[in-house]
């Protein structure tokens, strides 16, 4: 049988980590710049907020727009003053209403007109960002028409006329030459004192005016 023996510890050949390097020195290369340009996609990608991250289906961070955040997510202002205890900018959810507003202003003070809120005042409607909600009291609702409470109903009163200080949208759109922006305009400066104020705050141009001062109240 042939004799067994081991090399002495300082005779074994040992890995030679350079030679190593040197033979296969092009391929970490290429594996090194294959790490750097993935690892500079993914932060162009992510810079764009096209990308979503998942470590597993409980952690998941998704970088999204404006546009994608959910309607009943989003918050509008609204100015809430008149006959109310604490008139103020506030925000709201986007499903609001009017009645929220008056709520979140402190309620009703002693002296706001309840059959103008009966008979004018739509508290079932939504509200909108910008939005002035202005309830008025029981001199100003008496001052704002010769007549403010029959056949008025939501900003329109018995003779066709508008009301420029209870119109909504939709209604203040429907006069001749007025588009979303002047109506926005509008509802914005409530209240007014006289229909007169829209062409001198600049509101209507001219011939709008012309066109619909017979069609105004307040």
């Amino acid at each position: 049988m042939g004799e067994e023996f081991d090399l002495d510890e300082k005779e074994r050949p040992g890995f030679n980590w350079q030679m190593w390097v040197e033979e296969h020195r092009w391929y970490l290369l290429l594996g090194l710049l294959g790490l750097f340009l993935l690892g500079l996609g993914v932060r162009e990608y992510k810079k764009s907020g096209q990308i979503s991250w998942f470590t597993n289906n409980e952690n998941r961070v998704e970088i999204l727009s404006t546009d994608d955040v959910a309607e009943d997510q989003k918050k509008i202002v609204v100015d809430v003053g008149g006959a109310v205890n604490k008139p103020g900018v506030y925000e709201f959810d986007y499903n609001a209403r009017i009645d929220d507003s008056i709520v979140t202003a402190g309620g009703l003070t002693e002296n706001a007109d309840q059959e103008w809120i009966e008979k004018v005042l739509n508290r079932a409607e939504r509200l909108r960002d910008g939005q002035k909600v202005y309830v008025l009291n029981m001199d100003e609702a008496r001052k704002s028409a010769l007549n403010p409470y029959e056949g008025q109903v939501a900003g329109v009163d018995n003779i066709g006329t508008v009301s420029i200080n209870t119109a909504n949208q939709s209604e203040l759109e429907a006069l001749w030459g007025v588009g979303p922006v002047t109506a926005e305009a509008i509802i914005s400066g409530r209240p007014y004192g006289s229909v007169q104020e829209l062409l001198d705050k600049k509101i209507f141009k001219q011939n709008v005016w012309e066109r619909n001062k017979d069609k105004l109240s307040l």
